[in-house]
């Protein structure tokens, strides 16, 4: 992976702070690290210096969370990702559940045109359906608000 002339390592993986710190000190900056699936850890992900984050969703949030802790803002950082989490307890209990959430999500902002799934496991149950309704008007009021 490249960002402008870096090699990048996107680490996804359960607990990621520690790897992160690891690799970051090990690589001494040779390698520039991202988060991708530990987005529920990136307040203690932007603590620990990581370069770079690829979320599946929620991109203008985590880009207004990212710069109010950048800019020292850090409790309004984290007042604003308190409020993703209840959307993120919903979408990441596994990647089906992801898939089939931001899937979703995509079609409501205008961006997909369809929400079909080849990942077979992509589909909710009909309570899920009651929940993915739920953080679906989270996600969308977080994303009406004005930057």
């Amino acid at each position: 992976m490249f960002l402008a002339g870096h090699l990048l390592i996107k680490i996804e993986t359960v607990g990621a702070g520690k790897k992160y710190s690891a690799v970051l000190k090990e690589l001494d900056g040779r390698l520039k690290v991202c988060g991708g699936w530990a987005v529920t850890q990136l307040i203690d992900a932007m603590a620990r210096s990581v370069n770079a984050f690829i979320p599946t969703g929620l991109e203008k949030i985590y880009v207004e969370i990212y710069h109010l802790y950048q800019d020292g803002n850090k409790e309004e950082a984290q007042l604003l990702f308190e409020k993703v989490l209840p959307v993120l307890n919903f979408s990441n209990q596994n990647i089906g559940t992801s898939i089939r959430f931001f899937k979703n999500l995509r079609v409501l902002e205008g961006l997909f045109e369809s929400n079909y799934c080849r990942y077979e496991q992509a589909v909710f149950s009909e309570l899920q359906e009651i929940e993915a309704a739920q953080a679906t008007s989270i996600a969308k009021g977080l994303l009406a608000r004005p930057v």
